[in-house]
């Protein structure tokens, strides 16, 4: 449930856009909405917007899985007057024919008299789902920046001094979403560095300019390393990145002797031996008593983290990540121990930017030894810290839970005790409910993870 008082508190200031009258009528229309769009473009807090104005004042809203398909939306019971909302809708991949009967379907259910519930879902529409969808589709669009931040700032009642309103504003104009507008706006009272920082600009910057460079071999593993063992014992760290750097000068060998010798995507062969030092500006050294005196390998700044895997898929290939790809296979079938945290949440980070590539490796651990199963679990917990990664994390569970073996089926069931059941908690309660009364390979866990959940 999103409450009204929820909803009033996240339309605080909330700015119109262009496809926002047009969107009202279809929904008042058909009882139905898809707002589509670019990540990030505000489509949540527009679908809250939309519906207040459609329902009025009160409004509480029922949040639904984005699992859903459009005939299971079809079955489901909708209240009289009631909002609903599905956020990042995975799709629904029926034929087309059978697509557009269960558009009729659902839009049967939401506009019976003793219904008049409205349902609005939010996705990245597929061309090919277009078609069917078309009468209730809205393509959405960002309000201006520069009108956000002045409606936020109005309503925190924060006074800027002219010269440093101007130079906000100008800054503004280049933020794409909305919520990095109001995160800005939020922290206006502290100065325009101090506000702008929120966004990690600088950090990210840095990042990209350190890989303009083109750096030796040594430095780009130490920091390739460094986004699947971040905060890890820096004995530790050395020993993986050792393995890692045999498994890089393993693949350049058999690279020179299957084709011709190249050099590798760094830019140079790399060493056979890796030295102790880590010669790159945005990772520090560090220790505390947390660690038990142990020191430490870090990110500077947590917005280097994110930045140095997208340059790493953006600017290098096979030679880099096919090694790379190996190395993460070991780490994660070593014994279970802590770093399989760090190691899931780089993997995490990586389907920002190559969800196929995490899909791969959720794929194999799921079946995989004890290990990369925790590891698979894991993973699926961290993507729930992206909207679109956790819908995409809700999809693959799912499908693990039927049909795929005890293994999957017990790797589903560990994900839904974590990160991915508190978000989605009804499906997640369902799921391990069926899970408990499948073989006992299965359902001990799946008991087990119920408990957890619960108490979570």
């Amino acid at each position: 449930m999103i409450t009204a008082a929820r909803i009033t508190t996240l339309l605080r200031g909330h700015v119109r856009t262009a496809p926002f009258d047009e969107a009202v009528r279809r929904l008042t229309d058909h009882h139905l909405l898809v707002l589509t769009g670019d990540e990030g473009v505000g489509k949540r807090v527009g679908a809250l917007a939309i519906l207040a104005a459609v329902s009025g004042p009160g409004l509480s809203v029922t949040s639904l899985p984005p699992s859903r398909t459009l005939i299971e939306l079809a079955g489901g019971t909708f209240q009289p007057g009631r909002g609903y909302l599905v956020r990042d809708w995975i799709g629904d991949r029926s034929s087309s024919a059978l697509q557009q009967f269960d558009v009729d379907q659902l839009r049967r259910a939401l506009e019976r008299p003793r219904h008049g519930a409205y349902l609005v879902l939010t996705c990245q529409l597929r061309p090919a789902q277009r078609q069917q969808l078309a009468d209730v589709i809205v393509d959405w669009t960002p309000p201006p920046p520069v009108a956000v931040f002045d409606a936020h700032i109005r309503c925190a009642g924060i006074e800027l001094a002219p010269d440093q309103g101007a130079l906000m504003r100008e800054r503004i104009v280049d933020l794409r979403r909305p919520r990095d507008v109001v995160a800005v706006a939020e922290r206006a009272g502290q100065g325009v560095d101090a506000a702008f920082a929120v966004l990690g600009e600088a950090d990210h910057q840095q990042v990209v300019d350190w890989f303009d460079r083109k750096p030796e071999p040594r430095p780009l593993l130490s920091v390739a390393a460094l986004c699947f063992l971040d905060r890890t014992p820096d004995l530790l760290f050395q020993n993986l990145l050792s393995r890692l750097v045999v498994r890089v000068n393993e693949h350049a060998a058999i690279d020179s002797v299957t084709r011709t010798p190249t050099a590798t995507a760094a830019g140079g062969a790399f060493p056979q031996q890796a030295s102790s030092e880590l010669a790159l500006d945005t990772v520090v050294i560090g220790g505390s008593g947390d660690t038990g005196g142990h020191r430490i390998r870090t990110f500077a700044s947590p917005h280097h983290h994110e930045r140095v895997i997208a340059e790493l898929v953006r600017q290098y290939g096979f030679e880099l990540w096919e090694p790379m790809r190996i190395w993460i296979d070991e780490v994660a079938a070593l014994p279970s121990s802590p770093i399989q945290v760090p190691l899931a949440f780089g993997v995490a980070l990586l389907g920002r930017h190559a969800p196929d590539e995490v899909e791969s490796f959720l794929e194999e651990w799921s079946n995989g030894l004890a290990p990369q199963r925790l590891t698979a679990a894991y993973i699926l917990s961290w993507m729930c810290l992206d909207d679109t990664l956790a819908a995409m994390a809700l999809r693959i569970a799912q499908r693990w839970t039927s049909g795929a073996g005890t293994r999957r089926a017990a790797t589903a069931a560990m994900a839904f005790a974590g990160e991915l059941g508190i978000r989605y908690q009804n499906e997640a309660l369902n799921k391990l409910w069926h899970l408990a009364l499948r073989v006992v390979a299965v359902s001990d866990g799946a008991a087990a993870a119920l408990g957890v959940l619960l108490c979570s």
